[in-house]
């Protein structure tokens, strides 16, 4: 689908973020390794992110978000507490 090739008008080809080569195993370290590899590369919104949640009638809702920061404490996204994706966090 040509549709999943381009991004924001941006055709999105072969780059070096599609080898992976890390000396990390541990999944936080992993992907602040990969975030930064990202923000540095030059790609328009690196920080996009896709959030899935269920909510309690089962019901499962996805939105597209961007990381506002990833710490020691994890990764932080803003969002507004009245909304349906606040609730169901």
């Amino acid at each position: 689908n040509s549709d999943m090739n381009n991004l924001n008008g941006e055709v999105l080809e072969e780059s070096e973020l599609t080898k992976i080569e890390y000396e990390s195993c541990e999944p936080f370290q992993l992907f602040k390794e990969w975030y930064c590899d990202a923000c540095n590369s030059g790609i328009s919104l690196p920080n996009a992110l896709c959030l899935s949640t269920v909510s309690s009638e089962g019901a499962i809702g996805s939105r597209t978000l961007l990381l506002r920061r990833v710490d020691d404490d994890g990764f932080v996204v803003m969002t507004d507490s009245r909304s349906r994706k606040a609730k169901e966090l």
